[in-house]
């Protein structure tokens, strides 16, 4: 609901703002462009506009290209803790148990409290810890077979590979946008609608419909730009939804027929 709320206030503001700054121009400002050269003009707000769209249509690319590999990498990670969990039954007693609990443990912080601590951009220490104990359980264990050696190197590779998928995810969690890119989009966008002021429509109605479009397009935008800026956090965000497959799986015992 504050989401909601937020994205009415920007976009609709943005649009309400505009055309009260047209018509404040309009009345305080006279002319400043003679009708012969509005044509000039059209040509160079159409570069200013090609150019911000461009840069627009960047940003958005390179923000949802972030949010998607940030998918991945929580994917990832969630598959790897499951696969070890899965192999863990290859080891004896009591070393299993000791494995599948760390796994357990991991995945519950994980989803109960640092998914939260993301969308702050912050990690959870107690996440930390709990992979630190799953790493000492198989670190604990020595392989006495050929099969068990077997099994233990690939966890070995598993682990590690959660760990870097886990250290990617919180990278991805703090990452954000620039603030001198920030700058250039805000006024960027705010040049791009100021320069329309300079054309004087005979129909007011009509210049300020178009004005309230074109600013509400931009602030629409910018409000999905802070949006995927904040993978785990934002309105549209990364849920913990494969994590707590796994958990589910982990806590579904196996019939061995």
């Amino acid at each position: 609901m504050k989401t909601v709320l937020l994205f009415v206030a920007i976009v609709g503001g943005s649009a309400a703002l505009s055309v009260l700054l047209l018509q404040l121009f309009r009345h305080k400002v006279p002319t400043i462009l003679k009708a012969e050269d509005h044509q000039i003009a059209g040509h160079f707000l159409g570069v200013v506009g090609s150019f911000y769209g461009v840069l627009l249509a960047f940003v958005v690319v390179m923000i949802w290209g972030q949010f998607n590999d940030a998918k991945v990498i929580a994917t990832r990670e969630g598959n790897q803790a499951g696969d070890l969990f899965r192999l863990a039954r290859g080891f004896p007693e009591p070393a299993q148990s000791r494995m599948r609990e760390s796994l357990i443990r991991y995945e519950q912080v994980v989803v109960e409290k640092e998914w939260t601590e993301m969308a702050a951009h912050r990690e959870s220490p107690e996440a930390w810890a709990a992979l630190g104990d799953v790493w000492s359980s198989y670190r604990e264990y020595r392989p006495q077979t050929s099969a068990q050696i077997q099994i233990y190197e690939i966890c070995l590779t598993r682990l590690a590979d959660l760990s870097d998928a886990r250290r990617m995810r919180l990278l991805y969690s703090r990452e954000k946008v620039p603030g001198v890119l920030w700058a250039l989009l805000i006024l960027g966008g705010i040049a791009t609608v100021s320069f329309t002021y300079l054309f004087r429509l005979e129909h007011v109605r009509a210049q300020a419909v178009m004005t309230a479009i074109l600013a509400g397009l931009i602030a629409f935008i910018l409000f999905l730009v802070m949006d995927f800026d904040q993978p785990f956090g934002g309105a549209i965000h990364i849920s913990p939804e494969i994590f707590s497959r796994e958990l589910q799986r982990m806590h579904t015992p196996v019939v061995v027929p």
